[in-house]
């Protein structure tokens, strides 16, 4: 069930009052901008070892080969090939390969903001690990790196569109997203943070 909020707007006498009935999903999808930031594939010695990080983007990860450990938030999960795992902004995570096993990967970097500011697949908590999401195998992970590195015309374009799929189907796993407690507060800030910048 999609969970509905009330977006609000400023009147004459400078306090808000309630306008409409949005769908939050519906909201986030019409103010959402994506940006691909990088796309690269690893191939990791046994040595190697994701030390505890923050970004300030998101990103997924095709995980191809290697057994590991994911700790991400307060969650932890085991890593074995044929995974997509997806990193929200200002998530801490860490990856610890299993009897120092090489591991191998692909990895999609990019922003999906809201207004130009929430974090889409924050808001949407859809940060883990996924096993059955279509087309997120490593052969067209490694074809995404490929369209990155080449820097052809239109291939922002296309991981542009990749990402947006993705996140749509991420987001129809998701039955209990829930618009967050502040965010009747937040949109004036947002949408303020839109035309300004």
């Amino acid at each position: 069930m999609k969970s509905r909020f009330w977006l609000v707007g400023k009147t004459d006498d400078n306090t808000y009052e309630t306008m409409k009935e949005m769908d939050f999903l519906s909201y986030c999808w019409q103010h959402l901008s994506i940006l691909p930031l990088r796309c690269r594939r690893f191939e990791c010695a046994s040595d190697w070892r994701l030390l505890p990080r923050q970004l300030d983007h998101s990103y997924f990860t095709c995980w191809e080969s290697g057994y590991a450990r994911l700790r991400l938030g307060l969650e932890s999960y085991e890593l074995k090939g044929g995974e997509l795992v997806v990193f929200p902004r200002g998530i801490e995570h860490e990856i610890i390969p299993v009897n120092h096993c090489p591991c191998t990967m692909t990895k999609l970097h990019f922003q999906a903001l809201i207004n130009g500011a929430a974090d889409l697949p924050g808001l949407l908590g859809v940060g883990g690990v996924y096993t059955e999401i279509e087309g997120t195998s490593g052969k067209n992970f490694q074809e995404f790196a490929a369209i990155d590195t080449a820097g052809e015309p239109g291939g922002n374009e296309y991981l542009r569109a990749v990402i947006q799929v993705f996140l749509w189907r991420l987001a129809r796993l998701r039955t209990d997203v829930q618009a967050p407690p502040d965010w009747k507060r937040m949109l004036p800030a947002l949408e303020y943070i839109a035309t300004r910048y």
